[in-house]
């Protein structure tokens, strides 16, 4: 009878023959595999010194799950014949369910059903990651391409859903009027998008002196970078008067050659707009300094800068601790993104087109009803109906429907 493949005898192969790959690789590979196992919370993961102790004997949890991954991963890559026994019977994770994050998606939606049926859904907690694609799932559903990465490769393959036709018209009129105005909503919505169309819009119009300060190395965008991407950006297309204001300068004399130039842009007839994006990563102290740039005005009290903030909800913006920012935010006209439930259908089928499959070959009409119920925006779409096509394929069984969708995020009264 063969000898048992226990622990004992495993570490004494591994340390007569080392791996030939390095503890990193091991460690991200052995991640990798806890994912595909149902382990999503990013903090659950293997790290090189980890492997380094399990297979050096002296982890403290031997026979504990990111152990097991370790293992699986040290046979795959035949460092070791075999799991050691003790590990075995210890756990027997199921790698088949590849896409199963039922229990995720089961607990988010029980907390959000209420919001749900009152058309107002806020999502406190991060979606997964979108799951991986292979070309063999692609295939399978007559995809030419990833649906939701590297899709777009001409403006055709962008949606447009109507709250965002409706924010680019009114964050450009604004921006024309050299208004105080934000495009807000939570991530996934389609601030970005927005954001770019407006920018680019805004840059190729001869009127308009398009401001857009880069954050510094340490990523912190200050009243004095901010000062100073205005003054660039007018230099560039006005002939400014050097030799009133040197280069080496102060805060304030800074302060004075910006109005100079203001007042100079506004004379030939040109308007000068300060776009941020990412503005809930701004400072307290310096959202408060836009209320400066907001004073700067001409002779009969006209604006001579309009600002343009792309950023997430209000509540999460611009870290505030004690500070009072009403100073600024009173005097700030908001375009809030609103769920889009009504919409996630159009923008699945659309995807799923454009992709080069039928939309019928891969989801039932009524499997886009169900995800659009449980998805407010794009983002949480594309999640869930990644996993899904994943699920689907493992199972060999589309084109989607609504029950799939129910088994893999059951609202209130469906489970």
């Amino acid at each position: 009878m063969a000898e048992p493949w226990t622990l004992a005898r495993a570490l004494a192969h591994l340390k007569a023959r080392p791996p030939k790959v390095a503890d990193a690789a091991i460690a991200e590979r052995a991640t990798k595999l806890l994912r595909t196992w149902g382990v999503e919370n990013q903090r659950d993961r293997v790290s090189r010194p980890l492997v380094n102790m399990i297979r050096r004997g002296r982890a403290r949890k031997a026979a504990g799950i990111k152990a097991r991954a370790v293992w699986e991963t040290l046979v795959a890559i035949n460092a070791v014949p075999a799991v050691p026994a003790e590990l075995l019977a210890a756990h027997a994770p199921t790698p088949a369910r590849v896409a199963d994050r039922a229990y995720y998606w089961r607990t988010k939606y029980k907390q959000l059903e209420a919001q749900l049926r009152g058309g107002r859904v806020v999502l406190e907690r991060e979606v997964p990651e979108v799951p991986m694609l292979t070309d063999a799932m692609l295939k399978y559903f007559g995809l030419k391409k990833n649906p939701f990465f590297e899709e777009i490769e001409s403006e055709k393959d962008v949606w447009w859903g109507t709250q965002h036709k409706e924010a680019r018209s009114a964050l450009i009129d604004a921006a024309e009027r050299l208004a105080f105005v934000r495009l807000a909503g939570p991530r996934g919505s389609g601030k970005s998008l927005v954001g770019a169309a407006v920018k680019t819009e805004l840059a190729r119009r001869e009127s308009v002196i398009l401001v857009d300060p880069s954050p510094t190395i340490s990523g912190v965008l200050s009243e004095t970078h901010i000062l100073t991407a205005v003054i660039q950006a007018i230099k560039r297309h006005l002939a400014a008067r050097e030799e009133l204001f040197p280069e080496a300068q102060s805060p304030s004399k800074r302060s004075l050659q910006m109005r100079f130039l203001l007042k100079q842009t506004k004379q030939a007839g040109r308007k000068v707009i300060l776009f941020i994006d990412e503005a809930h990563e701004l400072r307290a102290a310096t959202f408060l300094a836009l209320k400066r740039f907001l004073d700067e005005v001409d002779g009969i009290g006209r604006r001579l800068l309009g600002i343009v903030l792309i950023g997430q909800n209000p509540e999460a913006a611009y870290n505030p601790r004690a500070r009072d920012l009403s100073e600024v935010t009173l005097r700030l006209q908001t375009v809030q993104m609103r769920p889009m439930n009504d919409e996630i259908a159009k923008y699945l089928a659309f995807k799923i087109e454009r992709a080069g499959a039928r939309v019928s070959d891969v989801i039932t009409a009524a499997g886009l009803k169900a995800i659009a119920e449980r998805c407010p925006y794009p983002l949480d779409a594309n999640a869930m109906f990644a996993s899904l096509l994943i699920k689907s394929f493992a199972e060999n069984d589309k084109p989607i429907g609504r029950d799939e969708v129910i088994e893999l995020a059951p609202a209130v009264g469906e489970e």
